[in-house]
């Protein structure tokens, strides 16, 4: 009797360890996965910044080449008003 109970003890706690490392497993799984997740958006948010900063640089410039244009079309009437 005394060897069934040994047996059926190894055999609980064997099981118990089984189920522990597959726990492990899975959260060691869900973490690389989370991992590369959270990476994968670091490099999505560096691009977006870079994006943003050349889009706005290319405002900044479309806005000063727009300026330029202003003051011509100005001049221009100018000139044509005095030829009047």
């Amino acid at each position: 009797m005394s060897l069934w109970i040994d047996a059926l003890q190894l055999m609980a706690l064997v099981i118990g360890l089984s189920s522990l490392a597959a726990m492990m497993g899975n959260r060691d799984a869900v973490l690389t996965r989370a991992t590369a997740d959270i990476a994968e958006l670091s490099t999505i948010t560096k691009d977006l910044a870079s994006v943003s900063v050349a889009n706005q640089t290319t405002n900044s410039i479309h806005a000063q080449m727009l300026e330029d244009i202003r003051r011509r079309i100005e001049r221009l009437e100018q000139q044509s008003s005095r030829r009047n």
